[in-house]
């Protein structure tokens, strides 16, 4: 296969959003395929194409259908694009961006249109870099403005380019000087924008004891909506909560109808924070009003995976095991369906709990065949909690450990995580009695 129909699989897997791995995979790809157009593709040719059956020299017409899909005229113009020469006149034209004080209409159509094209992060965080190196800060904003950069347009769901940004954007924040970051932070969180595009997208729960609690404190100064305030309340509680604040502050229940105007994510939270009060005030009765109420209210929804990610995080701090065996056990099939199955934090958070259940169910065959075999580098995929839920592994890792040498080596994994976050919570005890 020539170096341009590698491009052309690599940028396929990209825009369907998976790893195409297996005959599965390909089956899924297929079916995308066919939503998208008319032309004949079959899935044997598309098995060839990546490998899964003895290679052949694609014919033209297959390279077409692909290209058209990723939305180029042919492959003849996807090759074009790709083009060396191509790639120079693009990064010519970007340096000549980056001279100017403000973009105008026709800069912000390019970017989007190059953006759209290739998913580039790097442009565009080059030019946030060096705008916000050279002061000029709205120029910076300006490129999180969905009426500039096409791809903020549709808030939810969140897309990959959004994620990736955000996630680049944290690291390069985290990595200026504690001047520069000061001096800084309040004058980008002011932009609802930038807020709704970076801060509220990459919520590091690692970090709320340093930077994006800072960065949280400095966004209360704002005016806000009504959804933003809750969504601050809810972490500043978590934050109490993780570093054993006595009294958490208190936010009232919410009506159904309140709640199905929140996205599904902070609804989950809402709930998952709810228990959390609960269960410091030892109040049983109401810690199972909340989960009652939590399931009622799913029931009627269609797509609950997000509602899942926040109140999943809390049943994992009170260490409710049998309530997280009810979830795995009554909706695995939701969570892990075809289009999110190769969400790696999704399948490591629910392997886990997997190995939770069959630890604490006595089945420990299962329970260490499935630890064996958890991708424990999920850190390296760039999801907001993927450091955090690294703490609970460990915390299994120690309870399922079979000699003395293996358990302290879970422990100082564990010791080593708590420590970049400095949450209280997560002391000796609370490693020693997870399972009770």
């Amino acid at each position: 296969m020539d170096i341009f129909q590698e491009h052309l699989r690599i940028d396929i897997e990209k825009k369907v959003g998976f790893k195409i791995n297996t005959t599965t995979d390909v089956k899924a790809l297929l079916a995308i395929l066919q939503e998208h157009t008319s032309d004949p593709i079959s899935l044997s040719t598309l098995r060839r194409f990546w490998n899964l059956l003895p290679m052949r020299k694609s014919n033209n017409s297959t390279l077409d259908v692909l290209a058209k899909f990723l939305e180029y005229a042919s492959y003849q113009d996807y090759v074009k694009k790709k083009n060396e020469y191509e790639k120079w006149l693009l990064d010519a034209k970007v340096q000549k961006l980056k001279l100017k004080e403000t973009l105008d209409k026709e800069d912000f159509e390019f970017l989007s249109a190059v953006i759209e094209k290739s998913e580039s992060n790097t442009i565009f965080i080059s030019l946030f870099e060096y705008a916000f190196y050279n002061e000029k800060l709205d120029y910076c904003t300006a490129l999180f403005d969905e009426n500039n950069i096409s791809c903020f347009k549709n808030k939810l769901p969140i897309n990959h380019f959004q994620t990736n940004i955000a996630y680049i954007l944290f690291i390069f924040l985290y990595g200026i000087s504690k001047e520069s970051f000061v001096n800084n932070i309040g004058k980008l969180v002011a932009n609802k924008n930038f807020r709704e595009n970076v801060i509220y997208i990459y919520i590091d729960i690692m970090g709320l004891n340093k930077r994006y609690g800072i960065i949280l404190e400095k966004i209360e100064q704002e005016s806000l909506s009504y959804e933003e305030q809750l969504f601050l309340k809810l972490l500043s509680g978590l934050k109490q909560y993780l570093n054993k604040s006595k009294d958490l502050p208190v936010i009232n229940n919410l009506t159904r109808n309140e709640l199905q105007l929140l996205p599904e994510v902070l609804v989950g939270r809402f709930y998952g924070y709810q228990m959390l009060c609960a269960a410091q005030n030892q109040n049983k009765e109401k810690e199972e009003i909340v989960w009652n109420d939590f399931l009622f209210f799913i029931k009627k929804e269609m797509h609950i995976r997000q509602y899942f990610h926040e109140f999943v995080h809390a049943l994992l701090l009170l260490k409710k095991i049998q309530k997280l065996n009810y979830l795995l056990e009554n909706y695995f099939e939701e969570i892990i369906d075809k289009l999110h199955m190769h969400s790696y934090l999704d399948l490591f958070i629910y392997n886990l709990i997997d190995v939770m259940v069959s630890f604490k169910n006595k089945d420990l065959k299962r329970a260490h065949h499935i630890f064996k075999n958890l991708d424990t580098t999920i850190s390296k995929y760039g999801a907001a909690y993927n450091d955090y839920y690294l703490i609970f592994y460990t915390i299994t890792g120690y309870h399922l450990a079979t000699n003395y040498k293996e358990k302290q080596l879970f422990k100082e994994e564990y010791q080593k995580h708590v420590g970049l976050a400095q949450f209280k919570v997560f002391d000796e005890v609370y490693l020693e009695t997870y399972f009770g």
